[in-house]
């Protein structure tokens, strides 16, 4: 049933499967000649398709200000027209262009746009450090939510020092020498939703092929520091596993290259910053294996080309969520629980058997693994996998997202899920009581546990009675209430209740509450000893390394 009605759904929607040509919606011509310090000046031709059901007597361009970066612009016309009457907005974030004419429902625009940027300082997605640069969010693009794909063409000037030290949105399809000691570079992409370049002439480029059975091939382009090369294989070896892992658990990759990037130590603000076919990395030569940096940020990378660029969802969506859900899960696979680690002074050292807490992460992705161990993790590879099928190359919303997850998990778990990402209330479960006597027949125990509910969504836990003889009894609590009680009579003594014994629900938010004993139980104790002697040893080691004595 479940499966009919997804094909019923699918007929009415007709998605793009992953790889196939997206409807164009907002396709560029860029022409521009960048500057080593971030400076463009150039033109743009922006092709918008009307694929809503509104009509645009104005059409807003995004023009992306960052304290010191911005867009400015010079003129905005029709082929071969006037310049058109604009304004923008307070905060210079949008522009707005003022048509002669209305674009209905299935009507075609084109607009030529003169600009200038410059790159901001230390913004999170652009900028320069050194001869490093990432150029990003340097054109006006069409800001009509939500963000739309479309065709990129660009013709980018840059200085000769850059030839062969760039990787880019795309394909580069041509090379050319230009005047003045500079180089002319062509990149052409298709289905994508944004445009960007790294270059740094002082870089390594390394190519590595990835090829798996079953999944299209993809060329992987790493452009690494020269101080890095001890990362180089670590970076490939990261980059392939995402691609293989989340192209056979999710979609096949959609691009035939993607790009990788190693920022300088001067550029750490970039890490982690992700465009179409480009992921930034980020990584140090004193990086230990036993953490994994760079693995962690690029595999975070990967997974935005999936959930924020293959599914490119609205504001409201979980996308991000379920790239950091889909990231941290790949993480704990490769490299499963990993040391913590901390630079005194810049110096990496690791500390053996102390972890962060699960709910380090965000909110989202603690949401969404709680959801696999809960549901299965079968249930939810399959839930995701036609997520991503249904939207390749589309903007779900939230909503979208729950009735997806209505139609395979039910609307119990749609419900749960939409409370918790609307905050609507908290995740937490609590073994308030705990008693055992002699059965007044003289036969065994009676015994009673009550449980409760201190918060207000009612997410399934399981819940392990263990009695006297090592029997454990094991149950679900699943229903909204807010009080259960268990109650044993001339049975076996109840000695403890232990409520998610097998850590499913992370969005807990007292674990301390989880559980009750009759019996005294020095464990915790002991563990938490062990754990600040660990903690004590290694700061110890550390002054040791550093030089530092205390004086008696």
């Amino acid at each position: 049933m479940r499966r009919a009605l997804l094909a019923i759904l699918g007929i009415l929607v007709a998605p793009a499967a992953a790889g196939a040509r997206a409807p164009d919606v907002a396709s560029y011509r860029i022409e521009a000649t960048v500057k080593g310090d971030g400076a463009v000046e150039g033109r743009e031709t922006l092709t918008f398709t009307n694929r809503t059901d509104r009509t645009f007597e104005t059409l807003p361009l995004g023009l992306f200000p960052d304290g010191t970066g911005g867009i400015s612009i010079t003129s905005v016309s029709l082929p071969g027209g006037e310049d058109l009457p604009r304004s923008t907005t307070e905060d210079r974030a949008l522009l707005f262009v003022r048509l002669p004419s209305a674009v209905p429902p299935g009507g075609t625009l084109q607009l030529d746009i003169a600009f200038t940027a410059r790159l901001p300082k230390d913004a999170a997605f652009a900028g320069t450090a050194g001869d490093f640069v990432l150029l990003a969010r340097f054109f006006p693009q069409l800001a009509v939510p939500p963000a739309s794909f479309g065709d990129v063409d660009a013709v980018l000037t840059v200085p000769s020092a850059w030839k062969g030290k760039t990787l880019a949105t795309g394909l580069l399809v041509r090379t050319e020498d230009a005047k003045n000691g500079q180089v002319k570079l062509t990149y052409r992409a298709a289905d994508v939703n944004d445009f960007a370049l790294a270059a740094c002439p002082r870089c390594e480029v390394h190519r590595d092929l990835v090829e798996e059975k079953g999944l299209p091939a993809v060329t992987v382009r790493l452009l690494l520091q020269p101080d890095h090369r001890a990362l180089r294989a670590r970076y490939l070896a990261a980059a392939r596993t995402a691609l293989v892992t989340f192209g056979s658990r999710y979609a096949p990759y959609p691009h035939a290259e993607v790009g990788l990037v190693d920022p300088p130590w001067n550029g750490a603000f970039l890490r982690g910053a992700e465009f179409p076919g480009l992921v930034v990395g980020g990584g140090s030569w004193l990086s230990p294996r036993a953490v994994p940096s760079p693995e962690g940020v690029t595999m975070h990378g990967f997974a935005r080309q999936w959930f924020g660029r293959l599914v490119a969802g609205s504001a409201d969506s979980p996308g991000e969520g379920l790239a950091a859900y889909a990231a941290n899960r790949l993480v704990a696979e490769r490299f499963g629980e990993t040391p913590l680690l901390v630079r005194p002074f810049g110096v990496p050292v690791t500390l053996e058997g102390i972890r962060l807490p699960d709910r380090s992460a965000s909110q989202a992705a603690l949401l969404f693994t709680t959801a696999e161990r809960t549901f299965s993790r079968e249930a939810w590879d399959e839930l995701l996998r036609e997520y991503v099928e249904r939207y390749a190359f589309r903007h779900p919303t939230r909503r979208d997202f729950l009735a997806h997850v209505e139609v395979h998990l039910g609307a119990r778990a749609a419900g749960l899920l939409r409370d918790v990402l609307a905050s609507r209330g908290r995740v937490d479960a609590a073994v308030t009581h705990l008693a055992a006597r002699p059965a007044p027949s003289g036969r065994g125990w009676d015994s009673v546990a009550v449980l409760e509910r201190p918060g207000e969504t009612a997410w399934p836990v399981d819940v392990a009675l263990v009695f006297e003889g090592g029997h454990v009894v094991e149950r679900t609590w699943d229903a909204p209430g807010r009080f259960l009680r268990y109650r044993v009579t001339g049975g076996p003594r109840l000695l403890s209740v232990r409520l998610d014994p097998k850590r499913k629900v992370l969005l807990d938010e007292d674990p301390r509450n989880d559980g009750r004993s009759l019996a005294r139980d020095t464990a915790p104790a002991r563990a938490r000893s062990h754990g600040l002697r660990s903690f004590a040893q290694h700061v110890l080691e550390s002054m040791a390394l550093l030089g530092i004595s205390v004086k008696r």
